[in-house]
């Protein structure tokens, strides 16, 4: 909240209202009949303290990472016309051993 020495009484309650409203359950509306205030005016302040006011403390969390699942890569099919050999290679397979297995069917 801003310093309370540098607002008016007049700012510091309207301050509180504001704070009050932002940790109920009313709409603007409902909120200013219950405290017999005006919605356009609770707005106004609010506009006033924009970013000043701190109703919640920032509580830091330790969230577990969590790893996009990969897109499946489409497996390859080799097949060799002058041999009766075929390869199926997982999409996701190393490339130095791809060359490595076609070059000794080679």
């Amino acid at each position: 909240m801003e310093n309370p020495m540098s607002m008016s009484p007049t700012a510091q309650r309207w301050a509180e209202l504001v704070l009050a409203h932002d940790q109920s359950n009313l709409t603007a509306r409902e909120f200013a009949a219950k405290h017999k205030v005006k919605a356009s005016s609770l707005s106004w302040w609010r506009s006033r303290f924009c970013g000043t006011l701190t109703s919640r403390a920032f509580v830091a969390a330790d969230l577990p990472a969590v790893l996009a699942p990969r897109k499946a890569r489409p497996e390859l099919r080799l097949e060799f016309v002058d041999r009766p050999v075929a390869l199926s290679i997982p999409g996701d397979a190393d490339l130095a051993w791809v060359r490595a297995v076609v070059d000794a069917l080679s």
